[in-house]
């Protein structure tokens, strides 16, 4: 019963752990990924929180801030006058080419025709 209950809290725990690592993503999805950090807050090695991350969440920590990014991407071309490089700027993708590239690769449309669309 004992191990049990450890058990229980150190999932309860990792948990906790895990939505302050998603917070902290979702606020610092324009920022580099911190690794070191967020494999710290879960009290794991850097391979074992990328393991459990993967487990958790159903990918890994760089395609999930990916996600954060062109999700704000997406927001920004609709609401913001912006142009595609601020709004990949604005995100956290420095190289426009490559913001166009990875927008396409999750929206299935280009930034541009994305924008475009919604102003019809």
């Amino acid at each position: 019963e004992s191990l049990e209950n450890v058990s229980a809290v150190s999932g309860r725990s990792l948990n906790f752990s895990l939505k302050m690592v998603l917070s902290d993503m979702s606020i610092n999805f324009n920022k580099p990924i911190d690794l070191k950090k967020y494999a710290t807050m879960c009290h794991l090695s850097e391979d074992s929180f990328i393991r459990m991350f993967k487990k958790n969440m159903g990918c890994p920590p760089y395609r999930y801030q990916l996600k954060i990014r062109i999700e704000r991407a997406v927001e920004l071309l609709e609401n913001s006058g912006m142009n595609v490089c601020q709004c990949g700027e604005a995100v956290g993708f420095p190289d426009n080419a490559y913001f166009c590239r990875i927008f396409k690769k999750y929206a299935k449309i280009s930034p541009l025709k994305y924008r475009n669309s919604q102003s019809k």
